[in-house]
């Protein structure tokens, strides 16, 4: 799984890489918001993947981090 954030909208936002996709979580998740959360970043990414808020192209992203 790559985790990434990308500058989306005026701000950043919070996703996880699939393809050729960011699959976005919900508008004010951060990375640190997914480290703390139960069961990691295993179960962020699992959830992301069910049910994105947002899916954007990667090529159209600009990856912050």
């Amino acid at each position: 799984m790559r985790f990434v954030t990308i500058a989306h909208a005026g701000g950043s936002r919070a996703g996880l890489v699939s393809g050729e996709e960011v699959l976005l979580f919900p508008e004010g998740t951060s990375m640190l918001n997914l480290l703390e959360e139960p069961g990691g970043l295993p179960a962020a990414g699992e959830r992301v993947t069910a049910q994105p808020a947002q899916v954007v192209a990667l090529d159209e992203s600009s990856l912050m981090a």
